[in-house]
């Protein structure tokens, strides 16, 4: 057998011939030198120009990123047809959404109750909080007497999950029981009551109600005039208030009859604490005199004031020529001075 073997190629053989005899050569491999099929082969192959790479055996040979085309950049063209695309999807996605309608309904009053001094008007939804009425757009009356309105406060409560708001007017005087209370309002052009979808609360005119305070069970305990021109009341317990209306007070000293000239308060005095008021008068009380003390709680046009009320907002009762016990110093009526004697 003559075997041929070309310069870096694979050997070749023809059985029963040499070269050059005119017979027909048929190349085959040579047994030697098979061709390698491993996954190691391939791998090398796939990895071939990417330095220090290597493929376990067994392993599924990964190309080199080096070798993978590069996707090109996305044209201008390309770039607004995506967002032409997104625009689409989100225009589709918002009319596919469900519809809200919008609140257009107004808040109604669901109660209006007062206490002692206050006015609550209770409505039947969240109120918005910044607009809150000037107090003059409210015109309140306690037994058909002209109540002056302080303040206006708006105060959210929540129940069950559900918010509601209350409108809290405060008044220069509160009802006795049994009293009636009314209470108007008129919608202003700025800062009106309203909702929080910025629908206006109607208007109302004379909402009557009946007062759910109750008498209170303190009483005066003492009475005293301290000097000719002070009488202190004490009271059996804490009383609630604010500069009390010296009109609802009269004073009767040798039988003549006056109202305090000033009034001065404390609330919680002594253990336990005690309601007192010390009351200031233009004409002295005279040592001897019979001095006696009334109080009215009753509204009236010269009375329109605030009242005593003890701790629980309940209404201190009224008391007539209540004793008064009078330590006042001896009133000198009339001196003359002899060298240095005084008589």
């Amino acid at each position: 057998m003559t075997t041929y073997q070309p310069a870096g190629g694979t050997g070749l053989q023809w059985p029963h011939a040499s070269p050059g005899r005119g017979h027909a050569l048929r190349a085959r491999p040579s047994p030697a030198h098979p061709p390698d099929r491993t996954p190691a082969a391939a791998s090398s192959a796939l990895l071939r120009g990417c330095p220090g790479a290597s493929t376990p055996v067994g392993k599924r040979p990964v190309a080199c990123r080096r070798d993978r085309p590069r996707a090109a950049p996305p044209t201008a063209r390309a770039r607004l047809a995506s967002a032409f695309r997104a625009a689409a999807l989100l225009a589709l996605a918002l009319l596919a959404a469900p519809a809200y309608a919008q609140d257009t309904t107004p808040p109604s009053v669901s109660s209006i109750t007062s206490g002692a001094g206050t006015i609550v008007v209770a409505y039947n939804e969240e109120l918005d909080d910044a607009s809150v009425p000037a107090t003059t757009q409210f015109t309140a009356s306690i037994a058909d007497v002209s109540a002056s309105v302080l303040a206006v406060t708006i105060f959210d409560k929540t129940a069950m999950g559900v918010t509601t708001s209350e409108v809290r007017i405060s008044l220069d005087a509160g009802p006795a029981p049994g009293e009636t209370v009314k209470l108007s309002y008129a919608v202003p052009a700025a800062n009106p009551l309203q909702d929080t979808s910025g629908n206006d609360a109607p208007a109302f005119s004379d909402q009557g109600l009946t007062t759910a305070v109750s008498w209170s069970t303190v009483t005066l305990q003492s009475a005293e005039a301290t000097r000719n021109t002070v009488v202190k009341l004490t009271f059996s317990a804490s009383t609630f208030s604010t500069a009390p209306d010296r009109n609802r007070f009269t004073v009767t000293a040798g039988g003549t009859s006056q109202t305090p000239s000033s009034m001065n308060y404390s609330c919680c005095l002594g253990s336990p604490p005690k309601g007192t008021i010390w009351m200031a008068l233009d004409s002295p009380i005279s040592k001897g005199d019979t001095v006696t003390v009334s109080y009215s709680p009753t509204r009236s046009a010269t009375q329109t004031g605030k009242r005593l009320w003890d701790a629980s907002a309940n209404a201190v009762q009224a008391f007539s020529g209540s004793t008064v016990t009078n330590n006042a110093a001896e009133l000198i009526q009339s001196a003359v001075v002899v060298g240095d004697q005084l008589t």
